[in-house]
């Protein structure tokens, strides 16, 4: 079964960019111990201050839709409506380029 992967960007605010840091650090050590979830990677880029691209790798897709029935999970997108962060987010599975047309 194929990987399945979240690029998610966040869009903060300079007022609620650090309470922002503690929802996803929160988020995170709950999620990181869920048997499906394989990584989450957090990266910022300087030309974007105030946000934040995280990618999630699950072990397949029915492990990110269990993700997004946990608690944690649920009080985290409370807390980015409370805090009003805007997000984008991109999703699929693992796609290889090959010339062997069977392994797509």
């Amino acid at each position: 079964m194929p990987r399945y992967y979240k690029v998610v960007q966040y869009f903060a605010t300079a007022e609620s960019f650090n309470p922002f840091l503690d929802a996803c650090r929160e988020n995170a050590d709950a999620s990181r111990k869920e048997p499906g979830i394989l990584g989450f990677s957090f990266f910022t880029a300087p030309a974007t201050p105030f946000s934040l691209t995280v990618i999630e790798t699950y072990k397949d897709q029915l492990s990110s839709k269990e993700h997004m029935n946990t608690e944690h999970f649920k009080k985290f997108i409370e807390n980015l409506k409370r805090l009003q962060i805007k997000r984008t987010v991109i999703e699929g599975s693992d796609f290889h380029l090959t010339d062997d047309k069977s392994t797509n």
